[in-house]
Formats: structure tokens, sequence, C-alpha cells
């Protein structure tokens, strides 16, 4: 998968930051959310993962395993 420069507020297809999250669900440390744009109406889904816990300070609390580096150990 290619990174890009990307904002994340805009809509991948036209570029309106009039975009919502339908609806969004938790699996374990992801979350998933369907998105969709108000102007032009495309839809697509986002993926976030919690990587880590910080207190207020910004001291580490937690870090959690993440899904890529569980896909890199497996190919590995």
């Amino acid at each position: 998968m290619k990174m890009i420069d990307a904002n994340y507020y805009q809509c991948p297809y036209c570029k309106s930051e009039s975009i919502e999250c339908d609806e969004h669900y938790f699996d374990g440390s992801v979350v998933n959310c369907h998105m969709s744009c108000v102007d032009c109406e495309e839809q697509w889904d986002e993926c976030y993962e919690m990587t880590a816990r910080y207190t207020k300070e910004g001291n580490t609390l937690q870090v959690f395993p993440t899904y890529e580096n569980k896909i890199l150990k497996e190919l590995n």
C-alpha cells in the first residue's frame, strides 16, 4: 500500500470538507467508520487503530500492538 499525503478531513473523491461518519463500530483496538460526502454523495470506509494511551502530561501509560505490526510480523 502506498502512503499518500492526504487531508484526512476531505472527501477522497471531490476534496469537499463536508464529510460525515454515518456509523462506526469497534473491533478490539480498531474503529471502522462508514463515511459519506454531503456534496458528491460518494461513500468509503475509514479504519482507525488505537496505538497507545497517555497521561494528560504526555507520559505513556500503555502501548498496544498494532495491526500493521502484526502483519509485518506474520510476513517475516
